[in-house]
């Protein structure tokens, strides 16, 4: 990738530090670049499916807006739920 630099060549990245890089390097920059884009009306849109990772809810946000002539929609965020909870005949009171 840079042949002529030294350091190119003694770095080293597993898939631990690239995702540590990717959440806290340059996620916030884009979150913040994006969030800075908007500057007018805009809708939020949301997903809920399951996680088959980890068995627990998930949200995923997406915002779409106006940039230029064009309509927009990009990828904001995710937030985790936890593990769904079901409703047993025996914990239901009378409503």
């Amino acid at each position: 990738m840079f042949p002529d630099s030294e350091m190119v060549t003694i770095f080293k990245c597993g898939e631990k530090k690239t995702a540590y890089l990717a959440q806290f390097g340059t996620a916030p920059y884009f979150k913040n670049e994006l969030i800075a884009s908007i500057s007018g009306p805009c809708s939020v849109m949301f997903d809920e499916s399951l996680n088959r990772t980890d068995q627990s809810k998930q949200i995923d946000v997406h915002v779409r807006y106006w940039c230029g002539q064009e309509v927009v929609t990009q990828y904001l965020a995710s937030e985790f739920l936890g593990k769904e909870q079901t409703l047993k005949k025996e914990n239901v009171t009378d409503i």
